[in-house]
Order: structure tokens, then C-alpha cells, then sequence
């Protein structure tokens, strides 16, 4: 639940969809994260992943695709992945799974370099289709 909420509190503040001042550094798993600190998107984003749960747990989510829509067109998508066999994580050691949510979220947090380049403005401009 921790790291679906780390992630999704991540592509909200990293893409601009809520205020700056809605977000802070949170420590989890030992890593510094965005969590929201707006009581309605923090109470939304754990009911949905409260709600995945089960079927993460029971090996029937393969992955979750997050939709950035504007204008009603599709922006941009971010899909968080899980493993195939939860078995993997299960032989994993604390301090491995810890560094692999650490590159996830790193990867999170560069993912806007790489999809909206920066003009001389310093605004963002959308790349082509």
C-alpha cells in the first residue's frame, strides 16, 4: 500500500496536478517522499489503494496505468508494474527491496526531464506526437 501511495503522490506533485504547497517530503521505507498533505487526495489516494489490495495480493494486478489527461487528451501515462511472481520479493532481503523502492521513486521523480524538455522560457513544451 505504502509504495503505490508514494508512487501515486509522486507523479501528482512531480507533474503539477495539485499546488506545490499540497505536498511534503515524507519518510518511508527509508526514503524522503511527496505525500500529499491535502486530506481529501491523501484520504482518496489510500482508499484506492486499500482497495487494490486483494488483488495485488492475490497475483491479479499486473500493473496500474495512471492517465494524465488535458484539454480531454491523453498528455502522458505512467504504469507502475509489479512483479509477475510475488515470490521474487518474498526472497528478497529487507535492505534489497528498500533500494528497489528508492530507484522506482528516482525514476518517478526524473521521468518529467526526460518526457518535457525545457525552452529558454524555462517553460515546459509538449514534445510531438
Amino acid at each position: 500500500g505504502k509504495f503505490l501511495q508514494c508512487a501515486l503522490f509522486t507523479v501528482l506533485k512531480v507533474r503539477g496536478l495539485y499546488p506545490e504547497e499540497s505536498f511534503q517530503r515524507r519518510q518511508v521505507f527509508g526514503h524522503l517522499c511527496w505525500w500529499s498533505i491535502c486530506q481529501q487526495v491523501e484520504d482518496y489516494v489510500s482508499t484506492l489503494c486499500e482497495s487494490l489490495r486483494p488483488a495485488i495480493f492475490r497475483n491479479r494486478l499486473r500493473r496500474v496505468l495512471i492517465p494524465i489527461v488535458e484539454s480531454g487528451r491523453l498528455r502522458e501515462r505512467y504504469v507502475i508494474e509489479f512483479l509477475s511472481d510475488p515470490q521474487l520479493l518474498a526472497g528478497s532481503s529487507e535492505a534489497e527491496i528498500y533500494h528497489a523502492f528508492g530507484l522506482a521513486l528516482t525514476k518517478l521523480e526524473m521521468s518529467p526531464v526526460a518526457l518535457w524538455p525545457v525552452c529558454a522560457g524555462g517553460m515546459p513544451v509538449a514534445m510531438p506526437a
